[in-house]
């Protein structure tokens, strides 16, 4: 918690940063965290914070008034590109095009995978949390298949009601 009102300007500046590279660069969670100088996990829980979360639809507010970009627009503009790529017959843009008109209206439904997981391996799973990093990546690279790279990846859990 910033101490002074320097520090606190200091923390709204980087925290503007933050929403700044997800927002308007389209960082991933993780480039726009080192981009404003946070760790990942912090950066992650920041972004579900109530003044986050207003400051981000603010600035979404922001730029669709600056340029104008509503959803109306979109979907106006993927249709007139569909209609030039069929006076063109450039089929594969017509259909990006309406994939993603598809997608912007939840035509798509997220796949569902569900993974039943035993007593045995959620033990397995919490003491392999519990291990540093270091000795993951040891115990993973004496096993059979590792290829010595790493996959960056982001999820998120999503909890079903």
């Amino acid at each position: 918690m910033p101490s002074n009102d320097a520090e606190q300007i200091s923390e709204d500046l980087k925290q503007t940063k933050l929403l700044e590279g997800k927002m308007i660069y389209g960082m991933t969670t993780k480039e726009a965290a080192y981009f404003a100088g946070y760790a990942y996990d912090q950066a992650k829980r920041l972004l579900k914070t109530e003044p986050l979360v207003e400051q981000a639809k603010a600035l979404q507010k922001q730029m669709q008034h600056k340029y104008g970009i509503t959803r109306e627009r979109v979907v106006e503009g993927m249709v007139d590109a569909m209609e030039r790529a069929k006076v063109y017959g450039d089929v594969k843009t017509e259909l990006n095009a309406w994939k993603e008109l598809g997608k912007m209206h939840g035509h798509y439904a997220p796949s569902e995978h569900k993974i039943h997981i035993s007593k045995d391996a959620a033990r397995l799973e919490r003491e392999l949390q519990e291990l540093p990093t270091s000795e993951v990546l040891k115990i993973a690279s004496s096993s059979g298949n590792w290829q010595n790279e790493a996959i960056d990846a982001e999820f998120e859990e999503i909890k079903h009601d």
